[in-house]
């Protein structure tokens, strides 16, 4: 039971992780959810026999229940997850990190620096932990991630509100309703109901990119991630820099993020992991 690996990084080109099984549903750099639910952690193994290739091997944590969704947050071997079973999971760095209570979850978004977390109930409202205020009361459709020390969200309208802080801030203004909000430190990246990505700085400024289609969203350090139909990933600036784009084809991706330490990640159509560099 030998995988391959196929590496290519040429220029700006991705760095990919190939195998033949086991197959992820979503990766996040050095991990990801396996299709049977299973944390897998690829690691490259060096064969001792010079006539067989290298082969990966998947580690997984000790004790690591079936996963459901990777928060958003999670990145490489440290994140979290909502089980198969609707609970609150942390892994790596991010274990023992303050996790909501009020399961059975549908979504988590923590920070990075594991201070706080806040999870979307089966109910659709939300719940908050650690250096965080109280959530507005409310249901809602999405979780959007965290900017710097506030989490934002999706109403049933698709707009964004702030639900809970450590300082007062403002949820920034859509010029149409959203779909999907992911957010970084630097801004939000949004998927419009048409399909159109909206990029919002940090101040809430927001423009959109409506040349085409996308299907997911990620947002990169100073620019927004789409991913097209058919797999592939344009990457447009924010604000200044809308007009800049730059187009990654070289792999198909069924379902994008960022990761701080590798780039723009996801799993691939065919069920790999994949990162690749973004401007």
């Amino acid at each position: 039971m030998r995988a391959l690996l196929l590496l290519f990084l040429v220029a700006c080109e991705p760095f990919v992780l190939e195998s033949r099984f086991p197959r992820f549903v979503q990766y996040a750099g050095d991990c990801g959810i396996r299709t049977d639910g299973v944390l897998g952690c690829p690691r490259l193994v060096a064969s001792l026999d010079e006539n067989r290739a290298d082969y990966l091997v998947y580690d997984s944590p000790a004790e690591t229940p079936k996963l459901m969704t990777l928060a958003s947050g999670s990145a490489g071997r440290d994140g979290c997850a909502v089980t198969a079973g609707g609970d609150a999971f942390c892994f790596g760095a991010l274990e023992g990190a303050p996790l909501p209570e009020g399961a059975p979850f549908s979504a988590l978004a923590v920070r990075r620096n594991g201070v706080s977390a806040c999870a979307l109930s089966a109910k659709r409202t939300i719940d908050c932990a650690g250096a965080l205020g109280v959530a507005p009361p409310g249901t809602y459709a999405s979780l959007g991630g965290f900017m710097a020390d506030t989490a934002f969200a999706l109403d049933d309208s698709g707009a964004i509100v702030a639900i809970a802080r450590s300082k007062d801030a403002l949820a920034p203004q859509s010029p149409s309703p959203l779909a999907k909000l992911t957010c970084e430190d630097d801004g939000c990246a949004a998927l419009a109901t048409d399909g159109a990505i909206v990029c919002f700085d940090e101040d809430g400024a927001a423009e959109r990119y409506e040349a085409e289609t996308f299907i997911d969203i990620a947002r990169v350090p100073g620019a927004c991630c789409g991913l097209r139909p058919l797999g592939d990933v344009v990457c447009v600036g924010a604000r200044d820099r809308l007009n800049q784009v730059r187009e990654y084809t070289g792999v198909r991706f069924a379902e994008i993020r960022y990761v701080p330490s590798e780039g723009l990640c996801g799993a691939t159509v065919g069920g790999a992991g994949a990162c690749t560099s973004v401007f």
